[in-house]
């Protein structure tokens, strides 16, 4: 089995807010967090549309803050009780196509895929610090040969994830040809 990361090249990334209501005061339990995930998953791709349902699929929703009711900053609403249970998370789709590519790989290699996780988000799990907690505020960026990703977390949570396609290779062939530099040089 097999874990891949994909970069953003093959991704969508939406900040979305869900809601889910009970017919009375309600004990929250991992169920209804979960329903909440579910029901922010089908609006976020209802609003897009049936050509993004067609070409991508949901591999990421992370929570950012739950609410219960009018009371705010949640983290974890297990346990809480209320009438209404929302959620502000940011999801992210990857490509199909990418995802079957990345299968076929693995099958070749008699690997199955067990999951895929974006690259940038996968790398936020490196940055800790002596006491092992995540540093807060970062900015991830991936240069590769022909794009770069950006991914902005605040205080762990992701803020914002974008793809440029204009890469390292690009920067080269910049400097070579506004210098008149060999590319050893540059």
């Amino acid at each position: 089995r097999s874990i891949r990361s994909l970069s953003g090249a093959h991704t969508l990334s939406y900040t979305v807010e869900s809601k889910i209501s009970f017919p009375g005061i309600q004990t929250i339990s991992y169920s209804e967090i979960n329903d909440v995930k579910k029901n922010a998953k089908k609006e976020l791709l209802n609003k897009l549309g049936q050509a993004v349902k067609q070409h991508y699929e949901v591999i990421h929703i992370i929570p950012q803050e739950f609410m219960i009711e009018n009371l705010t900053g949640i983290q974890n609403p297990a346990g809480h009780s209320g009438r209404e249970l929302s959620m502000k998370a940011f999801v992210v789709l990857a490509s199909k196509s990418a995802i079957k590519t990345i299968e076929a790989l693995l099958k070749d290699l008699n690997l199955k895929l067990k999951g895929i996780i974006l690259q940038s988000l996968a790398s936020i799990y490196g940055f800790k610090d002596e006491k092992n907690h995540y540093l807060n505020n970062n900015l991830i960026i991936y240069l590769g040969a022909g794009n770069t990703e950006y991914f902005y977390f605040r205080e762990d949570r992701p803020i914002l994830n974008k793809h440029i396609p204009f890469g390292g290779e690009d920067i080269i062939n910049f400097i070579i040809s506004r210098l008149k530099v060999s590319r050893k040089e540059a």
